[in-house]
């Protein structure tokens, strides 16, 4: 083995091995306080309650259809990627369930990418997975974890993977093959450390278990997600966004105004939404404002009444 790929292995196993002592001790902390500090809700609402969506005492989600719908997608073939943005993927997820059920979504040949909380939302999107349903999964898990301590930090990797895995096998249980529908059609950034940070796109796929990786370690921040990932033929892999944040494509959808991006909200969220937890009609109301402040020509079909924000 020629010495610069020992000194690259050796700098992914360091590194990999700091972060889960600071993972560990981050856990140590976490439950400490827990025990101190008094039990409350830890999810105030920092939004206008939702217009149309609510979710049932059967855990149903209601109000889909009143939502605003796109009209018909002129174009028949189009590159659609998520910028890294946290929790506020649930504005994202809204804007991916709007794209999929746009009149002519069926005939369009999509291609998918997504860095960080982007490849979270642009894989199942390329799976043809109900966003609605990943969204309604997400809701459950924040309302649960809603008077935790220290918020969402430290129980990213678990929930990311759990929601995927639990739509993935609600699409096989439909009839769906959700692995082969992604097939040459998503690309998800990680950074691999080679040792410098090098960015890199995951395009290949062989089972369940190595897209969850993919998205997970485009995802992984350290002690944010608790599980560091090594993915086969490019080692210990962090954020994509540290190396590239920004994807390069003909549409970007992004919550951040700074981005300029194709798709992007009215006004921008409040920081306090990123890393905290969410109040379940937080999630709800991300989810049904996607109106783009502003789209290219190249996008115009995207654009909603304003009265949706």
């Amino acid at each position: 083995m020629a010495a610069s790929q020992v000194f690259a292995s050796a700098v992914q196993a360091g590194l990999w091995y700091t972060f889960h002592v600071l993972t560990v001790g981050w856990h140590v902390v976490q439950r400490f306080a827990s025990r101190v500090l008094p039990a409350k809700d830890r999810a105030p609402q920092r939004l206008p309650p939702p217009r149309w969506l609510s979710v049932s005492a059967e855990g149903r989600l209601v109000g889909l259809e009143q939502l605003p719908a796109l009209p018909a997608l002129p174009f028949v073939e189009m590159e659609v990627a998520f910028a890294g943005c946290a929790n506020l993927a649930m504005y994202m997820y809204g804007v991916a369930y709007a794209l999929q059920q746009a009149p002519g979504s069926g005939s369009v040949r999509w291609t998918y990418s997504g860095a960080s909380s982007g490849a979270f939302v642009a894989a199942p999107f390329a799976m043809g997975i109900n966003c609605a349903d990943v969204l309604l999964n997400a809701h459950r898990r924040f309302v649960k974890e809603r008077e935790r301590v220290g918020g969402c930090i430290g129980v990213y990797s678990c929930n990311v993977r759990g929601i995927l895995h639990d739509e993935i096998e609600a699409a096989r249980s439909a009839g769906l093959d959700p692995l082969q529908a992604a097939d040459g059609r998503l690309a998800v950034s990680v950074t691999s450390l080679s040792p410098h940070p090098t960015h890199t796109v995951v395009t290949e796929f062989r089972s369940d278990q190595a897209l969850l990786d993919a998205v997970l370690a485009s995802c992984y921040i350290p002690v944010a997600y608790e599980q560091p990932i090594v993915l086969d033929g490019l080692g210990f892999c962090i954020d994509g966004c540290v190396s590239a944040f920004l994807p390069n494509t003909r549409c970007v959808v992004s919550p951040y105004h700074c981005h300029l991006a194709d798709v992007t909200p009215t006004e921008e969220y409040e920081g306090t939404l990123v890393f905290n937890l969410l109040h379940g009609d937080d999630v709800l109301r991300l989810f049904e404002v996607r109106s783009p402040r502003g789209v290219r020509p190249s996008w115009r079909c995207c654009s909603r009444d304003s009265a949706s924000s």
